[in-house]
């Protein structure tokens, strides 16, 4: 078939529109409002811990913001296994973002350069994932697999939604990433029916759960997806997921072990917010 017109301009603008997304996502990451979520972050990738905060910062005396602002980045005496420890004794979160983020400190010590800048370099990963989960989708019809990925890369890049989580000291970048990456693995497992692409699944899953633990609720929507439209392949599927549990049983034993403080650092989700406050908020959102 001869390329036409719109065939070559829309790969054109696509790639217009996915180079502005990835400039925009690295574009005043130290001049944004550096929020509670985001200063928790560096106060663990930098190694300490909320006890040793506050330890430090209510002893009766007045801190100047410098002081305050020595727990937002690694000591001299501080290494990765510190920011390890710090992690672990608040599991609530995986740890995978949170230790990237903490190589971000080997190449600079401003916070907000460390964190965002690790969190947007993540965010492009969204990219990938797309195409490969596009790609999956479409397998078997190539002519909307070449068209329509170039328009759904497009709208990721640009997607003022993923912009804001792309620049936030936080996993939630590569969550969407890895949720995404999830989903074309298990659909190429199912096509592929073979032992490396289900490892590959597993192990897709696997990071996924180490980057944001409620990546498991994919798992009982992929069981179900999976039993409508392929029961053969369950058995293959619950091997794939054992060995994710396997690779992240570590972590998930650690929480176990930690309910108690998990529970009490996330009693505020327990609180009961009337409709109109909770409209009025996603309103207020939609608009932002």
């Amino acid at each position: 078939m001869i390329p036409t017109n719109s065939d070559r301009l829309i790969p054109a603008l696509a790639i217009l529109a996915i180079l502005i997304g990835c400039l925009m996502r690295f574009t005043g990451l130290d001049q944004k409002v550096y929020w509670h979520d985001e200063a928790h972050t560096a106060l663990r990738v930098s190694g300490n811990t909320t006890l040793e905060f506050a330890g430090a910062a209510f002893d009766d005396r007045l801190l100047s913001a410098a002081e305050l602002l020595e727990y937002q980045h690694p000591r001299v005496d501080q290494g990765f296994g510190d920011s390890l420890r710090a992690l672990m004794s608040r599991p609530e979160h995986g740890p995978l973002y949170y230790l990237l983020a903490r190589v971000g400190f080997l190449f600079t010590d401003d916070a907000k350069l460390a964190t965002r800048g690790t969190a947007a370099l993540l965010s492009l990963l969204l990219l990938p994932a797309a195409a490969w989960f596009w790609r999956e989708l479409f397998f078997e019809m190539p002519g909307h697999r070449r068209r329509g990925v170039w328009v759904l890369l497009a709208l990721l890049a640009l997607s003022p939604f993923q912009l804001v989580y792309a620049q936030e000291a936080r996993q939630y970048s590569l969550w969407a990433a890895m949720t995404l990456a999830a989903c074309a693995a298990l659909l190429r497992a199912r096509r592929r029916r073979d032992v490396p692409a289900w490892l590959t699944y597993a192990l897709v899953l696997s990071i996924g759960l180490y980057t944001h633990l409620m990546l498991a609720v994919l798992v009982p929507v992929h069981a179900l997806w999976l039993a409508w439209v392929a029961p053969a392949r369950l058995k293959a599927f619950a091997g794939a997921l054992l060995l994710a549990a396997l690779a992240f049983s570590p972590w998930l034993l650690l929480f176990q072990g930690s309910l108690r403080e998990v529970g009490h650092v996330t009693d505020w989700m327990k609180v009961a917010i009337p409709f109109e406050r909770l409209a009025n908020a996603w309103a207020l959102h939609l608009v932002r």
